[in-house]
């Protein structure tokens, strides 16, 4: 398995999962100006924001059957740096469009739907940004580097997120200034379509498969080392199709309960730090204080999800739900400082940094762990089968969280957080832990 090869594949992916995430967030990161341009409302600005769960949800399945078919990594790779690059140049069209035609087209039902359909094809391919990481994990990395190239994946999406937040701002200060940056997404979504139209190989092709040997029995030996070459592996071991997968990881009592945890703690700890400068503002804090909480807590999200990632590869490969327990039990400590402070304490500003600088640090290995777990618990499912599901859990728990945190004040939002937690405490601890993807590892011997 070619080095080169395989970390220009992870360099390609971790660029789409960052042009996607950016593409997604353009407008909610300069909500006033986007008003302006095309002339319409802030449910609709959120409408374009939102449109990244609702698509989601029916588009997993399609993308799940994708990667369980023939090369379905490469398939659906393309499938969705072409989805996202063709919804950005969607997005511009009404930019093109000069002088005042151009701003009547902008302002018409026309200029809108060019930027809800661009939305639309952009929320197609997260299911993908979302779901292949573990594919791509399985099919080019050997199990001891799996957990760290899965969070690498999602890192990439978090960068975007914060990248997005400060340079849009930057970018965009009058509303002739809004296509710049729609034209700066553009080129960055471009990079990845690009880059699958030159080169990007399939597995078949950097790796040659063993053949398996039919008059040897399945060794079960404790002592077997670990077979060096974890893609070989996977590739002679035949997975179950889409829908018996899909079966299998339904019937699963951990599997659901693992998805379910990740999902909820995903969501709720999303919405609450997206609502956070809200919060400040209701509890007469400065507003400035709650962006700058939620930019260090994304940034420290990106920096522990890549350490995490490697600690785990490192001691904890039989031991993920021990990491996932911690990640909750830490989460919950100084996610309850962070509530604490702001509501009764606010003047410990510092306080209030260390506590979401420590909680996004942890809540970073979240995805990567949960997914690596998932499809650990769910084999021979397909990787992205499993992924797809978490991903579809974690989703719907977002969809129910935007109706509901309206509903809501920004303290029980808090106490929401913190109850939301506990319970994906006692559904992570009911977990029976199995390793069966590394199990048939260890006691398959294959040779040349």
């Amino acid at each position: 398995m070619p080095v080169v090869g395989r970390f220009y594949v992870l360099g390609v992916f971790c660029f789409f999962s960052f042009a996607q995430t950016g593409v997604w967030m353009t407008f909610s990161s300069v909500p006033k100006f986007t008003e302006s341009v095309y002339h319409i409302g802030k449910e609709e600005v959120d409408l374009l924001l939102n449109w990244g769960p609702i698509i989601f949800v029916p588009f997993v399945f399609f993308s799940s059957w994708v990667l369980t078919t023939r090369q379905g990594l490469k398939r659906a790779a393309i499938l969705g740096f072409s989805l996202t690059f063709a919804g950005s140049l969607v997005r511009l069209i009404p930019s093109l469009i000069p002088s005042t035609k151009g701003v009547i087209f902008r302002r018409s039902s026309y200029g809108l739907a060019c930027l809800h359909v661009g939305q639309i094809l952009n929320a197609a391919a997260g299911s993908i940004a979302m779901g292949a990481a573990t594919r791509l994990s399985a099919d080019w990395f050997p199990d001891s580097q799996r957990t760290r190239v899965t969070a690498s994946v999602f890192a990439a999406s978090n960068l975007a997120v914060t990248l997005i937040a400060i340079g849009g701002p930057s970018i965009v200060t009058t509303d002739d200034k809004l296509p710049i940056l729609l034209y700066i997404l553009a080129g960055v979504s471009a990079v990845p379509f690009l880059a699958s139209i030159i080169h990007f190989p399939s597995v078949s092709t950097a790796v040659t498969t063993p053949k398996r040997r039919t008059d040897v029995q399945p060794q079960t030996d404790d002592s077997l080392p670990l077979i060096s070459n974890d893609t070989s592996c996977r590739q002679n071991q035949a997975k179950i199709p889409f829908l018996r997968g899909l079966a299998k990881v339904c019937k699963s009592y951990s599997a659901m309960a693992l998805f379910c945890a990740g999902g909820i703690m995903g969501g709720m700890t999303n919405i609450y730090m997206s609502v956070l400068p809200t919060a400040m503002n209701d509890e007469n804090q400065d507003e400035k204080t709650g962006d700058l909480l939620n930019s260090v807590s994304t940034l420290a999200c990106i920096f522990g999800g890549i350490l995490i990632g490697y600690i785990t590869d490192r001691f904890f490969q039989y031991h993920l739900k021990d990491v996932l327990v911690t990640i909750i039990v830490t989460s919950f400590i100084f996610f309850l400082g962070l509530v604490y402070t702001i509501y009764l304490w606010p003047e410990l500003f510092w306080l209030q940094v260390a506590c979401s600088v420590v909680s996004g640090f942890f809540q970073g290995g979240r995805d990567a762990v949960t997914a690596e777990l998932g499809a650990e618990l769910t084999y021979p499912a397909d990787e992205g089968t499993s992924a797809g599901m978490y991903t579809l859990v974690y989703n719907i728990a977002a969809l129910l969280l935007i109706v509901a945190a309206p509903l809501l004040s920004t303290v029980w939002l808090g106490i929401a957080l913190l109850a939301g937690l506990l319970l994906t405490l006692i559904l992570v601890v009911t977990i029976r832990e199995k390793y069966n993807r590394r199990d048939v590892a260890r006691t398959t011997k294959l040779i040349n």
